[in-house]
């Protein structure tokens, strides 16, 4: 019982430390996965923290419940805040997994205590119903990343509402409609706010470029004017800054435009070197300064 009890302790720790280390930027599937592990986590550090209040402290269940669960949300939140400064995203909602993880190894063990048949099934279904209810939105994450690994050359076509997954906005409204659609029935309606650099951006798109000629996006652009926009591309390798990255205008005219983008002349972006074709790491499409709204039509974003 003590070698089974020094296992989980290790096991515990070694999460622990994943919780607040570092993360290099890897295949969009180690996000989802990630974030998975928040609740069952938790339900095992839940567990751990009541038997050991219970014992060396000696508190009634009740009260040994409760102090496990408030510690560990506060550890959960103090591990988001040390996120921050090593280089992670403090997220709420990774918070929010772990509350109901923990919640959900408390339950469990209330679950196996209890003395009418009812609540050893009503327990442990809350407890795994917690742990479901925080895990589907990484699940339907982690589902579209596999997709997209198969649907190469063609990196988006918002044919689908989870592909929105694979897009960040900055400053503007994104979402799916049926007009402009130029490859099947969906196509994304960006909004841009005014604002310093509003735009959308795709982490991770399928890593390996080599072997294409172009990267090619239909963006039909709405209004009477013109608009210049900025497509930005970065690999694995990037510092991010704008000498190490591929980065050029595009003077969109009001109505449909069809992007051509060299490859060879992305691979060529960065001053001192060329880009990792075999590992691009961002996509990024996005206005500078823009001083009124504006709207475009995005589709069929592929590799030729």
């Amino acid at each position: 019982m003590r070698h089974h009890l020094i296992l989980a302790i290790v096991l515990a720790s070694v999460l622990a430390i994943l919780l607040v280390a570092p993360l290099p930027r890897l295949a969009r599937e180690f996000g989802p996965l990630g974030n998975l592990a928040h609740a069952p986590t938790f339900a095992l550090f839940a567990v751990l923290g009541f038997h050991a209040i219970e014992r060396w402290r000696r508190w009634r269940p009740l009260s040994a419940g409760l102090a496990t669960w408030a510690g560990l949300v506060m550890f959960g939140g103090m591990a988001e805040i040390v996120q921050f400064y090593v280089g992670r995203r403090p997220s709420f909602d990774d918070l929010l997994a772990d509350a109901l993880g923990a919640a959900a190894g408390l339950a469990l063990i209330a679950g196996h205590r209890a003395d009418s048949r009812i609540w050893r099934v009503v327990l442990p279904s809350l407890a795994v119903i917690l742990v479901l209810s925080v895990s589907f939105p990484s699940l339907v994450v982690l589902t579209d990343a596999l997709e997209q690994r198969t649907q190469t050359p063609l990196l988006s076509s918002f044919e689908k509402p989870r592909e929105l997954s694979r897009w960040y906005a900055w400053d503007c409204r994104m979402r799916r409609v049926r007009q402009k659609a130029t490859d099947g029935r969906w196509a994304l309606c960006v909004e841009l706010k005014p604002g310093k650099y509003p735009g959308v951006g795709m982490i991770h798109p399928y890593p390996d470029w080599t072997g294409y000629e172009y990267l090619v996006f239909d963006l039909d652009l709405k209004g009477d004017t013109p608009l210049d926009m900025h497509l930005k591309v970065e690999d694995e390798p990037s510092t991010r800054e704008w000498e190490d990255r591929f980065e050029m205008v595009l003077h969109l005219q009001p109505g449909p435009n069809r992007i051509r983008a060299a490859i060879p002349l992305i691979a060529a972006g960065p001053v001192s070197r060329q880009l990792d074709l075999s590992v691009i790491h961002f996509i990024q499409l996005f206005a500078v300064n823009l001083k009124e709204p504006r709207t475009f039509y995005l589709d069929n974003v592929r590799l030729e």
